[in-house]
């Protein structure tokens, strides 16, 4: 079980509905009736996947709501499979009778793939042309507290500017006009407002940075609880949206506020990547490199989040649909790929699911190993 280690959620939004529907298409014929219920990316993947079965009377249902909403249905048997891109732990840390709820369920996550997290922004505006071009957004562990700051609402004692994550050796591109435009201007955020309870993104976002030397719970507490409960400060003009990343970008498209930004999975930039483009918007770096399929699929940019999907073992017919699917993996990369996600490996799935062929829930591997264990971390 060394291969089960604590991870990000990400693919798991994807992947998860076309394994379903791919097993109850070949094993479950007609008899197929599965409910998967959680993060917002889940739904019009699996609508879109469903179309190629439609002939073979499946009957697979997927409600978005958030990740937080999928573990919450899950746990009150509303529903098969809750599908989270977070680590459901840190939902159910501080709360005991959820987590009660989750060990007696003999509650079981298992981590398909992962996707990116990305930063999408505006340039603030009046720069030179010179400085457009060659403007560019780094976060990495030296500016990463200045930016979660930000992002919280709250500014500290040291001033917080644009200049703050642009590296120094492209800030020889401006000109004083320039410099002095991002001296005294802030980034505007664009945040989840039920925070880290509802939103995926918004938790990965903060907590799967995967920066050495750093880590969310050394932040001040008010800056914390405003990533976990939403309770953002005031400190800093700061726009709260839905927690879909669709109807986040809506607001931050629709206000296209210069000097805003707004984080999302890469799923959703991959999958509307030209209007991101011909909206003029950039992404930001991660420690220095772009982000794109390649550099994100061998972890050189490494802020990413896992994709789990979760379900009871008490559920003999899910379990057996999962197994199926998982010791027949023929899931097709490139799918994923092409809409901003990453498979696991074939052996890692494996690694997950059994022990000496005995199925271990969230719990009980917790209490073996004496820590808190969901899916494989991808190697860094």
């Amino acid at each position: 079980m060394k291969k089960i280690a604590k991870i990000s959620c990400i693919g798991l939004c994807l992947l998860c509905p076309l394994v379903l529907i791919t097993v109850f298409a070949t094993n479950w014929g007609k008899q197929s009736n599965v409910s998967c219920v959680g993060s917002s990316g889940v739904k019009p993947f699996v609508e879109l996947i469903s179309q190629n079965y439609s002939k073979q009377s499946l009957d697979i249902t997927v409600e978005a709501g958030g990740s937080g909403f999928g573990i919450d249905e899950l746990v009150r048997d509303h529903c098969n499979i809750g599908t989270t891109s977070i680590n459901p732990h840190q939902l159910l840390k501080n709360n005991d009778e959820a987590y009660n709820a989750w060990k007696q369920k003999r509650i079981k996550t298992i981590t398909i793939g992962w996707e990116a997290i990305c930063l999408v922004y505006k340039l603030p505006s009046s720069l030179s042309l010179q400085a457009q071009k060659n403007f560019e957004v780094s976060i990495t562990k030296k500016n990463v507290k200045k930016l979660f700051s930000t992002f919280s609402g709250f500014k500290e004692d040291d001033e917080i500017n644009w200049l703050d994550f642009i590296p120094e050796n492209t800030q020889k591109n401006f000109n004083e006009n320039d410099k002095f435009i991002l001296e005294n201007n802030n980034i505007i955020p664009y945040v989840r407002s039920g925070g880290n309870t509802t939103s995926g993104t918004a938790m990965a976002f903060c907590r799967e940075t995967h920066f050495n030397d750093f880590n969310f719970d050394t932040l001040p507490i008010h800056q914390r609880q405003a990533f976990e409960a939403g309770q953002y400060g005031h400190d800093i003009e700061i726009y709260q949206t839905d927690e879909a990343n669709s109807r986040s970008w809506d607001m931050f498209c629709k206000n296209n506020i210069p000097g805003s930004m707004l984080y999302l999975s890469s799923g959703f930039v991959e999958t509307n990547m030209k209007l991101i483009k011909d909206y003029g918007y950039k992404i930001a770096k991660y420690d220095g490199v772009e982000y794109n399929l390649q550099t994100a699929k061998n972890h050189e940019y490494k802020w990413f989040r896992p994709i789990n999907c979760s379900f009871s073992l008490a559920n003999e017919k899910i379990k057996k649909f999962l197994q199926d699917t998982l010791d027949n993996w023929t899931v097709n990369d490139e799918l994923f790929t092409k809409n901003g996600a990453f498979l696991v490996s074939k052996t890692e799935i494996k690694s997950m699911y059994l022990e000496n062929q005995e199925w271990l829930s969230d719990a009980e591997i917790e209490e073996r190993e004496g820590q808190t264990v969901y899916g494989a971390v991808p190697e860094l």
